[in-house]
């Protein structure tokens, strides 16, 4: 009867476990390529939306740059037909007892839509917030003037 509670327990635990590591096609805070990192959502400021209403272009903060605890991620767009989400992952180091450093430093990024923005929502500049009421939030260039977005670089070209 104790082993067959142990074999059990361990085929619960191993089905857990192997579901923990089934792959989702959505950004997530989710670990890379076996160097100790994970990759994880963090808010962003619009930079600019291109002339042709296709390219999505965002600053995100990182945290740590000398010490390296965070580092530069990427940029995503998720498309439907209502709605644009558009996710910044930083990269970040796993090893809760590693020093880190706390200066900014201002990552930007952007990905190419399939379809022109157009009047569909943008969202996801607040991760964890995305209903089509972030719309305002997230296309709100004072809001990305006021984090000081606009002074560290000048903004891209189309």
């Amino acid at each position: 009867m104790r082993v067959r509670r142990f074999a059990l327990a361990f085929a619960l635990a191993f089905a857990v476990v192997l579901g923990a590591c089934a792959s989702d096609s959505t950004p997530d805070a989710t670990p890379t390529a076996g160097d100790g990192r994970r990759d994880q959502p963090t808010e962003w400021f619009l930079r600019s939306i291109s002339g042709d209403d296709r390219t999505i272009a965002v600053v995100y903060t990182i945290s740590g740059v000398a010490s390296g605890c965070e580092r530069e991620g990427r940029v995503v767009a998720e498309e439907t037909g209502d709605k644009v989400t558009v996710t910044a992952l930083k990269s970040v180091t796993l090893g809760r007892n590693r020093a880190c450093t706390e200066e900014l430093g201002y990552v930007e990024g952007s990905d190419r839509l399939d379809q022109p923005l157009g009047d569909r929502a943008l969202v996801g500049c607040r991760p964890g917030s995305l209903d089509a009421s972030e719309d305002r939030v997230c296309r709100d260039l004072a809001r990305s003037r006021n984090a000081g977005i606009f002074e560290f670089s000048p903004a891209p070209e189309d």
